[in-house]
């Protein structure tokens, strides 16, 4: 993914699907959506892991970006403004 520190055999087949079904990634920014925080046990770590789809011709995504308000889980909030552009 744009962003991320993993590359591996899901990712590849991620953006297989996407081509051969029309789909555009809207992700815009490279701010981690993942965020694993540290504890006495575990090192924490960040990645951006989620992906926003939408069809091509349809929907206009503007403003896409991940939120840095507390989101109360390890995945943080994804903010976007849709347009329909058409029936």
């Amino acid at each position: 993914m744009l962003g991320s520190s993993v590359c591996n055999l899901r990712v590849k087949k991620l953006f297989d699907f996407v081509n051969e079904t029309d789909l555009k990634i809207c992700n815009r920014d490279v701010t981690p959506s993942f965020v694993f925080y540290s504890s006495d046990n575990y090192p924490g770590w960040s990645n951006v892991i989620d992906v926003t789809l939408v069809r091509n011709g349809g929907i206009a995504v503007e403003n896409w970006h991940v939120s840095s308000e507390n989101s109360f889980s390890d995945h943080k909030c994804i903010l976007f403004i849709c347009e329909l552009l058409s029936l």
